[in-house]
């Protein structure tokens, strides 16, 4: 649908090699049958609908995405790849009407909703496998009439014996056997009336029903969903009974049924289907209706269609849509292999508590959670002070300045400025999690002036010329621990803040100790925080103030932020202790080669964007292009970089691939790597292809 309302054929190649790979994995689980299996694991969209096996849904959405993958490859000029897909589609078809389509189904010939792996088939006609597959021209007019017609007599029955108020399409339209959904809440039928929510089956219903020729019984049935969107004022839920009406836990709003309405009109009813040759308009008006227009967007160009007294009349516009004439291509940084993979299990009695485990096995739960991991303990940030950050301070802080060490540099605050650090997720800690925020620092100020914070979160200060620190939560409750040595005196000291979270304190340490007047604890340190539940915020890190409040005057150095609740042996005083930050990709001394950069098509690229941070090292940096997937490397283009977010001008040939390599090397103590943290590669793609018009 982007590729015929914008015509915007080279961002479309781009993507071509991925699209290429997600259809690939469906296609590579077609078993003997011709049809995708997804085995035991199967599962589509009804939270209590669960399945296994050859789903008639999955293979129906197979089916379309080859035919839209022919028409994309053939629109990029690939022939062979066109008609491959279109090959591919059409033995999906056929495969489908021969093992799923059940011609002695009771109640009516129709779709077998899915094959069971030990060769069960069920069929109780849930509408997401039966419409779509009728949408998209999958069986024949005859077959296609045959469904419709059980359907219908089935609708009647349930009208009937039920009350069906025929506000959306239904779940199921028969009996789900009891051995598939053995849990009560897991029976749709006669419960479940999903319809305009999730994937909008009332328009997959609307559409089937023009496809096999029921123009009026689709106009009939649109009236009433639309009758359903006024009774939920147009915001669509999450699904109602048989009888409308709306049940506990299901108010969820949607919008998918306020998109049914004008889809199914123009896709429907006016019959307008845009390919990337000619703009189609083949009507089937229902009973009645003399007249119909639409306006639609088609390559950019908005397109006034009418029909009036059976003919068709197409007026080009004006353009709307001008697609851009570069393409971008990013690299940043993935989480380091120390952040392990989480995997949270949920089943229907209830979840499990997330773990970790090198293997996924479902079983029988009813879905998977998989997210990246931080470790419990560890070093998040070495904030060294060495040199300005990319995005700069305007000059309210005086960097590489002489620190506590010959070998340790400090930044000077001067009360104009803070430094704010990108990525808060990195910084963002939950109810359970311990943290350890520590710095080097030297103040003459005894008002309130910050070392580290994240507002409405966290913040480590000086308060009244002595240390403080506290943990705040969503409604402003806080907890703060308060030191008791005077700090305000000019001379370099470490101040240390542990939120334990095992221990449920807030503990602040100075010089290594615990700061109370005999080193053991007292009535302000530490202090109780298990009251103070984790705030969700997107503040960042600040650096020297509290995003631009409570500024501070003095130097800091070594600012550190470290996951877990550190025990004073392990700070970073008197010593400085090998300890660095988890290794990231690009972030060591050697040769790395970025990703492959796949523009799907011969592109010139004009300029990169590239951000690096030499830490008193070297970065070399090489574009290597290729036309046949870096088998052979057609031209190297030498990059010179420079610390900070820079851009580099370029003139390349018009090749397909692209890659970066780089080469760094580690300053003379090899104490710091040089770093990588972001590439963009900016492009002009020569495009190729046949623009066409209305029909």
């Amino acid at each position: 649908d982007y590729l015929m309302h914008t015509g915007d054929l080279a961002f479309i190649k781009q993507l071509l090699p991925d699209l290429e790979r997600g259809v690939g994995w469906f296609l590579a689980r077609r078993n003997a049958t011709g049809l995708a299996d997804l085995g035991l694991a199967a599962h589509w969209y009804y939270d209590a609908m669960p399945s296994s096996g050859i789903n008639a849904f999955h293979n129906a959405l197979l089916y379309r995405a080859c035919c839209y993958m022919a028409e994309m490859e053939r629109a990029a000029g690939d022939a062979d790849k066109a008609r491959k897909y279109a090959r591919i589609a059409e033995e999906v078809r056929a495969a489908f009407n021969s093992h799923l389509w059940n011609e002695n189904a009771p109640g009516g010939p129709r779709i077998t909703d899915w094959i069971a792996p030990h060769g069960e088939k069920v069929t109780y006609a849930a509408d997401l496998c039966q419409f779509p597959a009728v949408a998209f021209g999958m069986l024949s007019k005859d077959r296609a009439r045959r469904l419709i017609a059980a359907l219908d007599r089935r609708i009647a029955e349930l009208e009937r014996d039920y009350g069906y108020s025929g506000m959306a399409s239904l779940s199921a339209y028969w009996p789900v056997p009891e051995h598939i959904n053995t849990l009560d809440w897991q029976r749709p039928y006669t419960t479940y009336m999903n319809g305009g929510s999730f994937l909008a089956m009332t328009y997959y219903e609307i559409m089937a029903r023009i496809e096999a020729g029921d123009v009026d019984g689709a106009w009939e049935r649109l009236r009433r969903f639309s009758k359903g969107v006024q009774k939920h004022s147009g915001a669509g839920n999450n699904w109602v009974t048989i009888r409308g009406e709306v049940a506990p836990g299901t108010d969820e709003p949607y919008l998918s049924d306020m998109v049914v309405v004008p889809a199914a009109l123009v896709r429907g009813f006016l019959g307008i289907e845009p390919t990337w040759d000619r703009l189609i308009v083949k009507p089937h008006l229902p009973r009645g209706w003399r007249r119909a227009s639409a306006d639609v967007l088609y390559k950019g160009v908005r397109h006034r269609i009418v029909i009036a007294e059976g003919r068709v009349t197409v007026t080009r516009m004006e353009r709307r849509f001008t697609p851009p004439a570069e393409l971008t291509w990013e690299v940043r940084p993935a989480p380091p292999p120390e952040w392990l993979m989480a995997v949270s299990r949920h089943f229907a009695n209830g979840s499990i508590p997330p773990r970790v485990d090198p293997t996924i096995e479902v079983d029988g739960g009813q879905r998977v959670t998989l997210k990246r991991l931080r470790p419990a303990s560890g070093l998040l940030l070495r904030w060294t002070a060495d040199r300005p950050p990319a995005w700069g301070v305007q000059g309210a802080v005086r960097f590489g300045m002489p620190g506590p060490a010959p070998d340790v540099p400090a930044a000077e605050f001067i009360g104009q400025g803070d430094v704010v650090l990108r990525d808060p997720s990195r910084f963002a800690f939950k109810d359970q999690e311990s943290f350890t925020l520590q710095c080097r620092f030297r103040t003459e100020a005894r008002d309130s002036r910050v070392m580290i914070s994240r507002p409405d979160v966290y913040c480590l200060y000086v308060k009244d010329g002595r240390l403080a620190a506290w943990i705040m939560q969503g409604d402003r409750q806080f907890r703060e621990a308060l030191g008791s040595t005077d700090v305000a005196d000019g001379r370099w000291h470490h101040a240390a803040a542990v939120y334990d979270r095992t221990a449920q304190r807030l503990s602040l340490y100075l010089d290594g100790k615990l700061d109370t007047p005999d080193g053991r604890p007292g009535p302000s340190n530490p202090v109780d925080i298990a009251p103070i539940k984790a705030a969700v915020t997107t503040t960042p890190l600040c650096i020297g103030g509290l995003a631009g409040s409570f500024l501070f005057v003095g130097g800091l150095a070594d600012v550190r932020v470290h996951g877990g609740a550190l025990q004073p042996s392990r700070f970073a005083f008197p010593g400085y202790p090998p300890e660095s930050l988890p290794p990231a990709r690009m972030a060591a001394s050697g040769t790395y080669v970025s990703a492959v950069c796949d523009w799907g098509q011969p592109a010139a690229i004009r300029r990169a964007e590239i951000e690096c941070v030499t830490n008193g090292g070297g970065i070399a940096a090489t574009l290597e292009l290729s036309a046949d997937g870096f088998r052979s490397v057609a031209q190297r283009v030498p990059l010179a970089l420079r610390d900070g977010r820079r851009t580099y001008a370029l003139r390349s040939g018009p090749y397909r691939y692209a890659r970066v390599v780089f080469s760094l090397r580690a300053n003379a103590s090899r104490s710091r790597a040089p770093e990588v943290r972001y590439l963009q590669l900016i492009d002009r793609p020569r495009l190729g292809g046949r623009a066409g018009g209305p029909s």
